[in-house]
Parts: C-alpha cells; structure tokens; sequence
C-alpha cells in the first residue's frame, strides 16, 4: 500500500514534472498542442524517462501563439485528439504527483479539455515551482523560468517546448530541495501548506481563469490494517529453543528431524545450543533441501550439513515488533529468521508459518526498508508510511503507549541505519573506524520533527573506552566514558553500531 503523498518528504519524492503548449493563454478558450513530462526520483531528474506528444487542437493555432513555441497546423494534421494523448501521459505518470511552473495554468487548460473530451478524471496532487521560489526567496527581482534557471546556475535549452520548460521546471524543484528543508519545509503536505500561505498571488491567478496549483489537504480514508502486527514482538511469536544440528550431521539425518519434529528449518552450529551470536550459525530450510535434491538427486543424501548450511544466519532482534520481521523476510525472498538479543546472542528462531496469523498480505504498511537504505532519501522514503500507519493504529483504538513503541522502534532504526552510513562515509574519507563502542540517543527534537542527527540539537552520543569527559558532540551532550549512567528499557529510541 503506498503511503500518504502528503507525508512523503520531498527528498524521497518520486513525482512528475509536466507542461502543455497551447494555442493561446486564455483559459476559457485555449487547447492543448503539447504535452510533455519527466520524472523526478528521490531528488533527481531523470531525462531518460520522460513523455511527450504534440495533440490535435480541432483549431487553427494563431500566429502569435506560433510565435511563441513554434508549432504550425501542419505540424499537428496526423497528431492524435487530447483524449488520446492524456490516456497515455496518465499511463506514464501513474499515481505519482505533478509538478510544474505555473502549474495552475496547464491544469485548468488540462480541466476543461477532459471535460470536453468527457474524460473523468481524479486531480493529482501537485506542486506549483514558481509559488515555491517565492517561498524560499521573495527578494528575487524575478520569478520568471529563465530568473530562476539563472539564479539556481542552470541553462534552459528550447524555451517553450513542453519536454525542455518541463525538464527546467524540474530542475529548478530540484534546485529548491535544499533550501525548502532549510526552511523547516521537508514533506510535501508542508509544502502544500507553505503554499496555501501565498493567498493574494492565488487570488490574481483565479481571477485569471486559473486553477489552484495545488490541492487542499483532506483527510485521507482509513485503509484496512490488521493491527496484531504492531502490537506482537518477534520474541512472543518466535520458536525457542531453536532445534540444532552439528556440522558433521548428514543430510539424511536432517530430513528425517525435520519430518518428525514438523519444523521447516534446523540451526546448524558447532556448538548445539543458544547464546552465542548469530554468525556462529548457519541454517538449512526445506527449500534448500528441495533445491538440493532437485541438483543432484539421491547422492546428497550423505553430504554433511556443515557444508549445506546457509550463512550468514539473518536475523532480528527479539524486541523488534512482527511488522519488522514481515518486511525483512519480504525483502530479502526469506520464510525463517534467527532471533537475537540486544547483545546479539541468539535466542530462537521466528518463520513465516509463526506469522501467517497476522493475515498480513494486505495489512502491513511499515516494513525493513529502512535496514536496506543506502541514502538520507531512502531513509525518507521508508519512513513516509509511518503517519498513516500511527493515525490507522489511533482509529483501531490501539492504546497509545504501543502506537508511541512503533514510532520508537522506527526512530531507532533510522538513527541506527544513519550512523551506519555515516561510519562508512567516513571510512571512505579517510577517517577509519569509530574509536570506541557507542550508543546515539534521539531526544525531544526527534519527536518536533528534527532533521535525522543534527548536530545542534538534543541527541547526546555515549562512547566506551578512553574517557575524555566533558568533551562536547555538536555543542549539545558530552561525551561520556565507560557505561551508561542510567538504564534503557528495550524499545527505547536508541540506536547502537556496535
């Protein structure tokens, strides 16, 4: 299920940045000759998907109209009507927003050409560029295409082309990211609301026959959500004590333990029993039997599960909630995962067949894709699901100290998954490992909506080893040696890389 436009941030944005060109500027009376777009991804335009099409007005096109973009009546007499052309740009665009420089302008041309085509058709979401630089700098002389291609420090190519003005109108949102999120403007309904601020210039533009470059928010409808999934641990669900095997069992043997103990998978560890951390292990599944046997037939049968095993053992923590373990078996095309405490010792085992109560398949919105980012916007991708989730959660009456667990458990994996990243950053500038052992606390700024890891707010870092007290990290908590002073109860918002 795809989350909220609304809470996706604008890093993380996959939208549509599109343009008309038409034959002349009256709203009333103008049709569409052109229609082109481009995609944007996660804070970049992509040029090599894009859209576009010349359409047939069902009019001569007036000479300064031609003028202006260059497109004659013989360039349109084999081109198809707007209803064709807008059932294929629809097709490429999907469910992803728009965006566009004066936006208000192409859909009102946009509104009445379906509705003489007797096309129906559901508004997207869309984002106006030029209503956005006055946002960010309402001091610029001008607010023109080419003022904010030159002040961003790009050129455009084929003014008034609808593939080249949509490809500068992207460019320019993408130039605008950065000083948006500077502004405290990270999603896309915040920059929805920042536009609804800007009501005299909206005011002249409905004068003019245009349409409101942007939605008004609305309360999105519920979406069905079976809520044991956020409400189980993986350490309630899971199988403990694992069963083992030791490397030198035979395969034969194995299959004939499973059979009796009705277990789709064994442990396979040199020292039989739990506690020791999971990469000590490796696991063998029913469907690496199958696979096995479909290989190579009856002449597996004596081969030793030391050899068969599969490792790395994945797994996840006994405090993580069922939703997490759904997502990471989903991603990774797994059905069992070894179960670790917070100290990475293993402790039990959860399978697919342990979660099929959860009736799932339709229900899951939150996943492990936050483990998996490999980018600040990845990270903001998966966390966009997370407001719909909690006001689903809310309407199921689930009581909110668990909704409050959820929103934890994804803060510390996101903290967690940041400082990964930025320990491999800087391992690639030179700077090596961290010195020591450490933990990140995420405090109050986390919950007023913060940017990930600021380094002038309140997320004090705790480190073991040498003690250089009273050290300071980003002007906000020392730096403290040895253990923690206090202690965490499991779930709590902290993030360790060690």
């Amino acid at each position: 299920m795809q989350p909220d436009v609304g809470a996706i941030p604008l890093i993380a944005l996959d939208a549509v940045a599109f343009d008309t060109e038409t034959t002349g500027l009256d709203t009333r009376t103008a049709r569409v000759v052109q229609v082109a777009g481009v995609a944007i991804s996660r804070g970049a335009v992509r040029q090599d998907e894009s859209f576009e099409s010349l359409v047939h007005p069902g009019m001569s096109i007036p000479p300064d109209s031609i003028r202006i973009h260059g497109i004659t009546d013989g360039m349109l007499r084999e081109a198809p009507a707007f209803a064709a052309v807008w059932r294929s740009f629809e097709m490429f665009r999907g469910v992803r927003p728009l965006i566009g420089y004066a936006v208000g302008f192409d859909l009102a041309i946009i509104e009445r050409e379906a509705a003489r085509a007797g096309i129906r058709r559901k508004r997207p979401r869309t984002l106006c560029v030029r209503t956005l630089s006055r946002i960010v700098n309402r001091d610029l002389r001008g607010h023109s295409l080419e003022a904010l291609a030159a002040w961003l420090g790009f050129e455009i190519i084929g003014r008034h082309q609808a593939l080249d003005d949509a490809m500068a109108a992207a460019k320019v949102f993408t130039g605008l990211l950065p000083r948006l999120q500077a502004m405290g403007i990270r999603t896309f309904a915040e920059a929805e609301r920042a536009s609804l601020q800007l009501a005299r210039e909206q005011d002249e533009q409905a004068k003019a026959g245009w349409a409101d470059p942007f939605l008004r928010p609305v309360p999105q409808p519920f979406a069905a959500i079976d809520p044991f999934a956020y409400q189980h641990r993986v350490g309630d669900l899971m199988a403990t004590p694992p069963i083992f095997v030791r490397h030198e069992t035979s395969l034969r043997s194995v299959i004939g333990l499973m059979a009796e103990r009705r277990v789709g998978s064994v442990l396979v560890s040199g020292a039989g029993e739990v506690g020791h951390p999971t990469g000590a292990y490796g696991i063998l599944t029913e469907r690496d039997v199958l696979r096995l046997l479909a290989a190579d037939g009856g002449n597996v049968f004596e081969r030793l599960t030391g050899e068969l095993a599969s490792r790395p053992l994945i797994s996840i923590r006994a405090q993580a909630f069922a939703y997490r373990a759904i997502g990471r078996m989903n991603r990774l095309g797994i059905r069992h995962l070894g179960v670790h405490d917070d100290d990475g010792g293993l402790v039990g085992v959860i399978s697919a067949r342990d979660l099929l109560r959860l009736r799932a398949s339709a229900a899951i919105q939150l996943d492990d894709a936050i483990d998996a980012a490999r980018s600040d916007a990845d990270m903001a991708a998966a966390w966009a699901s997370l407001p719909s989730v909690a006001s689903v959660l809310v309407a199921e009456k689930i009581e909110a100290r668990t909704v409050a667990e959820i929103v934890s458990e994804e803060l510390r994996a996101i903290t967690r998954r940041a400082a990964i990243l930025a320990e491999e950053e800087m391992k690639i500038v030179g700077l090596g490992d961290p010195p020591s052992r450490y933990a990140v606390l995420v405090l109050g700024s986390a919950g007023r909506a913060r940017a990930c890891l600021p380094p002038t707010r309140t997320m004090p870092s705790f480190s073991s080893g040498a003690r250089r007290a009273g050290r300071r990290i980003g002007g906000s908590a020392p730096l403290v040696g040895g253990s923690l002073p206090f202690s965490i109860r499991p779930g709590s918002p902290i993030a360790r890389a060690a």
